[in-house]
C-alpha cells in the first residue's frame, strides 16, 4: 500500500512539473512573438494531454494489475485538485468540465497501455 501511494505522488509530481515547465516555455515563446495566440491554445492543450497520458503510462507500468483502476484513481485525484482550484479562483465553466473528462480519459488510457506494456 505504501508503494502505491509513492507511485501516485510521483505521478502527480510529474503532471505538475511538466505542466509548469511546458506552460512556462510556451509563454516565453508567446512573449517574444515567436508563436501567436491561437498556436498557444493548441500547444497547451496538446502538451497537457501528452502529460496526462505519460503520467497514466507511468502509473500503469508501476501497477501490478488493473491499470485502468489506478488510472481512474489518479485522474480522480487530479480532477478533485483542479476543481478545488477552479472553485477558489471562481473559474468553473463547461469547457473546464470537458477538459477534466479529457484528462480522465488520457490518464486512464495511458494506464491501460502501461499495464499491458508491464506484462510483456
Amino acid at each position: 500500500m505504501n508503494q502505491t501511494i509513492k507511485y501516485f505522488l510521483k505521478s502527480i509530481l510529474i503532471i505538475i512539473i511538466s505542466l509548469f515547465i511546458s506552460s512556462l516555455l510556451i509563454n516565453i515563446l508567446y512573449y517574444f512573438d515567436i508563436i501567436n495566440n491561437n498556436t498557444v491554445k493548441y500547444f497547451k492543450m496538446f502538451l497537457s494531454i501528452f502529460t496526462f497520458f505519460i503520467s497514466g503510462l507511468y502509473i500503469g507500468k508501476k501497477s501490478i494489475s488493473k491499470g485502468y483502476i489506478n488510472g481512474l484513481k489518479l485522474s480522480l485525484i487530479m480532477v478533485i485538485m483542479f476543481i478545488i482550484l477552479s472553485l477558489i479562483f471562481n473559474n468553473i465553466k463547461v469547457s473546464r468540465i470537458i477538459y477534466y473528462l479529457i484528462m480522465t480519459t488520457c490518464i486512464t488510457f495511458g494506464a491501460m497501455i502501461g499495464i499491458s506494456k508491464n506484462e510483456n
